[in-house]
């Protein structure tokens, strides 16, 4: 429900007009983007052999 809510026009521009990005994903969509994120940033980790001091 919060999803479809956050994802009305209406609502995204009010809350864009507030300086929050609205993000409303389904629990699939965000397990998704983690994964493509991790894939993403491990190559540039092992690209540029940054490391945790």
């Amino acid at each position: 429900e919060i999803v479809r809510v956050v994802r009305l026009p209406d609502v995204r521009e009010r809350m864009l007009h507030e300086g929050v990005e609205p993000a409303g994903t389904t629990p699939e969509e965000f397990g998704a983007y983690i994964r493509s994120e991790i894939a993403k940033w491990t190559k540039v980790v092992k690209a540029t052999g940054a490391r945790v001091d």
